[in-house]
């Protein structure tokens, strides 16, 4: 019999690095006494490994536009699971 909470990932979906996350990660308190400031191409290519492994995982990934207006839509912190449709 199988476990009905073993459940097959089969779908991701991940939203661009936006421009913007640069100047919004200087702005954060927290951050301000980092000892270089975020290097945005760094990030986009981190974020672009991410999505590669995700897919040598074998999941269908959707990726979004990143919105410059929203600097930390990277951050997909939402979460659906999805069952035979439901």
């Amino acid at each position: 019999m199988q476990n009905p909470f073993d459940f097959k990932y089969t779908h991701a979906i991940v939203c661009r690095v936006p421009n913007s996350l640069k100047e919004a990660a200087f702005r954060r308190k927290d951050l301000v006494q980092r000892v270089e400031p975020l290097d945005i191409e760094k990030a986009k290519d981190f974020h672009n490994e991410y999505i590669l492994m995700l897919r040598k995982l074998g999941l269908d990934v959707i990726e979004l536009q990143a919105d410059d207006t929203l600097p930390d839509s990277t951050f997909v912190d939402s979460m659906a699971v999805i069952c035979n449709g439901t």
